[in-house]
């Protein structure tokens, strides 16, 4: 099979997606296909220092990256679209990442004219906190633009049974898939070194606390740092680390709340984190914590686990039924009491925490390993174009 990815950015800063895409590129490319991928040269508010227009090595996938163009706003490029048109003719089936920008209009459009099968997989752009807000002016936007590009889907990716159901809330009718996300246990469990933790004032001997994702307003991070306030009274030695881009500045906002509560010196908050320096921080961790208002999978928790960490979630975080059935950790309510009472549980307890640190790692090598995982989108490739619809098609060499 000729696959090809389309997503508007790959640059770290915007989590999730950007550095999922590859991976999956890569893993099923081992399967004997040909995936590459086609994106822009994004980076929030400049771009990747990237070569643009041809294909270049991105973390392992083929991948072509195109500048920018006007509107920004849209993550728009003029170069992306005329690549699509000499590109998608010549493929068996286009996955399209994400919503509401250029790539998916561009893609869907040129794959339609074409008669090419498409998949959409929104990454939980579709997930009711995303809709709700400004609702109105999203309803029409969806009428006149998106609700063509979701109709002419051969089929729909989720990554939850939580996702899906929000899918078919919103009237929806194209086949879904539920796919969750895939985690490289093998390479977190790769030993770190702890001297790349220096920056996070640590004690060699103390608790941590971790969030670890981009810090924007649906994530929860205000009620963690209130959380904290009692989790460090209830234990000298515990320490806050909260990593990822504060490109909202909610991060930067909770100084005065830490400083009044007189903990600068046992919360950090160290940016965006990567490879070794993630692996450091997550096996470092003790209690991973994610109160999301809305999660349509959740990978930072399944990372966690992986590493053999208890988590805490709110049940909005759609990963919760995994750690609730499982026994990884707890599922708390989007509140600090309940949030500081789970992650007491697991600090007082070094017995369940041991258990549940087992259960994590059990459960993502069972669940979430890459080869399982990568084999299931390779079925639904396979379906989809087996299913698509009958109409002409015109193959061209791009």
């Amino acid at each position: 099979m000729r696959i090809l990815h389309v997503i508007s950015s790959l640059a770290p800063r915007y989590g999730g997606p950007a550095g999922w895409v590859p991976q999956l590129a890569v893993q099923v490319a081992k399967r004997g296909h040909e995936v590459e991928i086609v994106t822009t040269n994004a980076d929030v508010a400049g771009v990747l220092d990237v070569p643009v227009g041809r294909a270049v090595d991105w973390a392992g996938a083929s991948t072509t990256f195109h500048p920018l163009s006007a509107p920004r706003r849209y993550v728009t490029s003029w170069s992306m679209l005329a690549h699509l048109r000499g590109r998608i003719p010549a493929v068996d089936v286009v996955h399209i990442h994400g919503l509401y920008r250029f790539q998916s209009i561009a893609a869907a459009a040129v794959a339609r004219r074409w008669h090419v099968p498409y998949v959409v997989q929104p990454h939980g752009s579709l997930d009711p906190w995303h809709r709700g807000h400004k609702r109105h002016a999203k309803d029409i936007y969806h009428l006149l633009v998106e609700d063509p590009i979701m109709r002419g889907a051969s089929a729909i990716v989720c990554t939850s049974a939580r996702e899906e159901r929000s899918i078919r809330d919103l009237g929806y009718r194209a086949p879904t898939w539920v796919i969750p996300g895939a985690i490289d246990a093998d390479a977190l469990r790769e030993p770190a070194e702890a001297n790349l933790l220096e920056h996070t004032r640590l004690q060699s001997d103390g608790r941590v606390v971790t969030f670890l994702g981009r810090i924007s307003a649906k994530k929860g991070v205000p009620l963690l740092v209130e959380s904290f306030v009692y989790t460090a009274a209830a234990f000298p030695d515990a320490h806050l680390v909260i990593a990822g881009p504060d490109d909202e500045g909610i991060g930067q906002s909770l100084t005065p709340l830490i400083a009044k509560a007189g903990l600068a010196d046992r919360v950090s908050f160290i940016g965006l984190v990567a490879g070794p320096e993630k692996r450091a921080l997550l096996q470092r961790s003790d209690v991973f914590v994610l109160p999301s208002a809305d999660e349509s999978f959740g990978s930072a928790v399944a990372e966690a686990m992986a590493v053999g960490c208890p988590v805490v979630v709110s049940p909005q975080v759609a990963i919760e039924d995994v750690v609730r059935e499982s026994g990884a950790g707890l599922v708390a309510q989007r509140n600090a009491t309940d949030i500081a009472r789970a992650v007491h549980a697991i600090l007082a307890d070094p017995a369940a925490a041991l258990a549940m640190a087992e259960a994590g790692r059990r459960v993502v090598d069972a669940r979430f390993a890459w080869p399982s995982v990568a084999g299931e989108f390779e079925a639904m490739y396979e379906a989809v174009i087996a299913t698509r619809r009958a109409g002409p098609r015109e193959r061209r060499n791009p």
